[in-house]
Parts: C-alpha cells; structure tokens; sequence
C-alpha cells in the first residue's frame, strides 16, 4: 500500500484485471486456463472449507471447479449403473480385437 493512501482506495492489479475481463476490454481474462465465465456467487465459507479439504484443494474456484466435476462424474457412474449390460461377455471379444486408426477391426 502506498503511504498517505486509504485502503479503501488502494486498487490492486487483479481488480483492474478483473474489471476489465468484465467489460471485455481487449484480450486480458480474469483467470488463466482459459477460463470463459466470470461470475459472482454467494458461498457458505465453512462449506467451500469442508469442500477444500475433501477434495484437497486450496483456492475457492478450484474447489468449486473440483466439486463440478466430481458432480458430473457422480451422474456418469449413476448412467453407467442404468445401462443393461446382458450380452457383454459374448461381444468382449469382438470389442476388445485390434482395430485399424480409422477405427475398423484389423485382420489379426
């Protein structure tokens, strides 16, 4: 901070970023990783912690980013679980045989 200046008013790099990333002024962006959505959302501090430590993250978006995916893996088990599978061990072989790069079974 700089001297004689109020901490009300002292504006850091990443609030300019921020700022402009909302404006969509030039090509700066809030987050690196290419990240496409900035967004305000109001979370339960405790809960982001609990979130954090379960998931052994450290910053709030990537706890967030880590809860998100593991919510949609959680769906794509509970897909998998609704498939019927009868008939799989009879077709493993055909699936399993090795298959040419433009995706057709080879001839071994």
């Amino acid at each position: 901070m700089r001297p004689n200046v109020p901490a009300s008013t002292e504006v850091s790099k990443r609030h300019i970023i921020l700022v402009m990333s909302y404006l969509d002024m030039g090509s700066m962006t809030a987050y690196s990783g290419g990240m496409k959505v900035h967004t305000t959302i109001d979370l339960d501090r405790e809960l982001v912690r609990e979130a954090a430590e379960v998931l052994g993250t450290t910053r709030t978006t990537e706890t967030v980013h880590a809860a998100l995916r593991e919510v949609v893996a959680r769906d794509r088990r509970h897909w998998l679980t609704q498939r019927d599978f009868a008939g799989l061990d009879e077709m493993l072989p055909r699936l399993r045989r090795p298959r040419t790069p433009d995706g057709q079974p080879s001839e071994r």
